[in-house]
């Protein structure tokens, strides 16, 4: 039969030893990691979007056109599209040039 200190002690949580510690240390190290690159990626996955959106529209794609392709709406490709956006994505689509995408066999050109 436990007396009262047992029951204390062994009711009380269990310290985590020197290397459970560690493994947690290094799995949320990872998990942190892996949201870092996660948003990134996102990140470069949306400026890759607008250079194809001013790209696009500056080989004459129309606007309803290119919100269609895009899911995006008409006027958030308008804003997308104001001098303040635009030049600043025409200048850096003229410095990182995607390649173009053959839509008929979708084929890089």
């Amino acid at each position: 039969m436990l007396d009262t200190w047992d029951a204390i002690r062994y009711s009380l949580p269990m310290r985590p030893t020197r290397e459970e510690l560690h493994q947690l240390v290094q799995h949320e190290r990872k998990l942190k990691n892996r949201l870092l690159l996660a948003t990134t990626r996102l990140e470069e996955a949306e400026r890759e979007r607008i250079w194809a959106i001013v790209a696009a529209h500056d080989a004459g794609l129309s606007i309803r056109k290119i919100a269609a392709a895009t899911g995006l709406s008409r006027s958030r490709i308008h804003q997308l599209l104001q001098p303040t956006f635009k030049g600043v994505w025409s200048a850096a689509v003229n410095f990182a040039p995607l390649p173009l995408l053959d839509t008929k066999s979708d084929q890089y050109l």
